[in-house]
């Protein structure tokens, strides 16, 4: 997790920062997801864009957390505010994120 001095730090080379996305939303090693921290507030407050990586269908990278819905966690940074989202399932992206309009950007 970076601090906010490292952050600051990325900012006078790079207008944005791609974290992993288990670095905005932790996971516990059963793959249980833990609540969002608060990395996105802390680099948009400096400034910085923040496009998370890799969102997947696979049942072995998807969190059992989201009871088997890749939608729920493309809505989930949609919702955190973050800029982009890496995936290689770019249809259930666009599907997801068609069911209904952000409410937080």
């Amino acid at each position: 997790m970076p601090t906010n001095e490292e952050l600051r730090a990325i900012r006078t080379y790079a207008d944005g920062i791609g974290p992993n996305t288990r670095l905005v939303v932790p996971a516990l090693p059963d793959g249980s997801l833990l609540p969002p921290n608060d990395l996105v507030e802390r680099a948009h407050a400096l400034g910085l864009l923040v496009h998370v990586w890799t969102l997947r269908s696979e049942p072995v990278f998807l969190s059992r957390s989201y009871n088997g819905d890749i939608g729920a966690e493309f809505r989930q940074f949609r919702d955190l505010g973050v800029d982009g989202i890496f995936t290689d399932f770019p249809d259930a992206g666009v599907r997801a994120l068609k069911e209904r309009p952000s409410f937080t950007r």
